[in-house]
């Protein structure tokens, strides 16, 4: 994404952010999370931190990262 990792912008100094785009931050991730959790086969994402969360130009947070939930129902797949 095009402003990199929410944990890079964070940890970045010269970035300052409004108590608004922490908060619209936080509902997107929480709206990422529940599209994951909603579906008819729910993922478990396994690894949520702001290393994982990306933010584009628009300043939209999108959960990213997905390897280890697919890494776990792999196991389990072949666990049947």
């Amino acid at each position: 994404m095009q402003l990199g990792s929410l944990y890079g912008m964070l940890h970045n100094e010269t970035m300052t952010f409004e108590s608004l785009t922490l908060l619209n931050y936080m509902r997107d991730i929480v709206s990422g999370m529940r599209f994951l959790h909603s579906g008819k086969h729910p993922v478990v994402h396994a690894d949520l931190k702001s290393q994982n969360v990306l933010v584009d130009d628009k300043h939209r947070a999108k959960v990213g990262t997905l390897w280890a939930a697919h890494e776990q129902c792999s196991q389990v797949l072949s666990d049947v």
